[in-house]
């Protein structure tokens, strides 16, 4: 058999014989057969259908659904998480979104009792997402709701190199790093040199695998160093690179010039991130370090050479 909680005012009551008020108020002792409740706390008895309606209140049925009386619609516009619908409303949206533009909607008044794992936009556990938004709570995800969530900064761009807006994030205002944040608010602009963000989370993102870049041995597998051969070639591969000066188009006419390279260009190259399509500043440097280490070696056979040179026309003079 399925029991039911029914919400007074925000708080859920069980609905089922042997059951109690979450409050610690006197027990339910319904009488499942005939569906009757005994009084509580003094209130009215709360029979087997709804009085006003006569909708079966063990049905989940939302008994009270307040609309707007003029249309029968309900009311659009609302922010979620704030408390700006009304009495006997929440502003309900989709299960993750925890900001942005929701629905006004009536608060359920009964709810199935089964009992899950969801986590709630304000970081609360709730059984099901009927009794988070019987509460005026969208559902977060679900699962357990897990560690407090905090504001913690990006890795930012692999080379500071001034403040440039990051495309469709918003700037940050009141957001700090290391204050507590709700679960699934939308990450905000740093605005600063590194081109970093704040984003909320349960963990810091820059110690993630595929984190920011790791240089110690132990984050690293598959290590192998390259021969002469290989520098050789991307000595050769960064010599051949062609250069250009240029602006981004989303920046404006008074863009700043940028010089480097196209990646079209060649896109097989080392120095290219395909995968999100830009530019792997760490293998272009890395190239220009292998491109001056060859260029070193050549260097110093050549100084060999000379050296050879010198002391055969020394010895060619003494001959004489």
């Amino acid at each position: 058999m399925r029991g039911y909680f029914l919400m007074i005012s925000g708080v859920s009551v069980l609905g089922m014989s042997g059951c109690w008020l979450d409050n610690g108020s006197t027990p339910v002792t319904t009488d499942t057969a005939s569906g009757d409740d005994t009084q509580i706390s003094g209130s009215d008895a709360i029979s087997g259908t709804d009085a006003s309606s006569g909708t079966d209140a063990m049905s989940g049925t939302d008994v009270s659904a307040d609309t707007d009386t003029a249309s029968g619609d309900v009311t659009i516009g609302c922010t979620v998480g704030t408390d700006t619908c009304g009495a006997g409303k929440f502003c309900s949206a989709p299960t993750g979104q925890c900001g942005g533009t929701g629905t006004c909607a009536a608060k359920p008044q009964v709810c199935p009792m089964d009992c899950g794992a969801f986590c709630g936009c304000d970081g609360k556990a709730y059984c099901n997402e009927c009794i988070a938004n019987g509460a005026g709570v969208v559902l977060a995800h679900s699962g357990a709701c897990g560690a407090a969530t905090q504001w913690f900064t990006t890795c930012g761009a692999p080379v500071c190199s001034g403040v440039k807006p990051i495309p469709g994030v918003a700037a940050c205002t009141t957001q700090k790093a290391g204050d507590a944040c709700t679960a699934g608010a939308a990450p905000c602009d740093l605005q600063n040199a590194c081109q970093q963000e704040l984003t909320c989370t349960d963990k810091d993102p820059k110690l993630n695998p595929g984190g920011c870049p790791i240089s110690r041995r132990a984050k690293k597998t598959d290590i192998r160093y390259l021969d002469a051969d290989d520098v050789a070639k991307l000595q050769t591969e960064l010599l051949a690179t062609k250069l250009a000066t240029y602006k981004y188009r989303d920046a404006g006419p008074q863009a700043p010039q940028q010089l480097g390279f196209i990646i079209d260009d060649q896109p097989d190259s080392p120095a290219v991130d395909a995968r999100r399509d830009m530019v792997d500043l760490y293998g272009y440097l890395s190239m220009s370090v292998a491109a001056l280490q060859a260029q070193q070696k050549q260097l110093v056979q050549q100084a060999r050479r000379i050296e050879q040179l010198e002391a055969a026309v020394r010895d060619a003079s003494v001959c004489r």
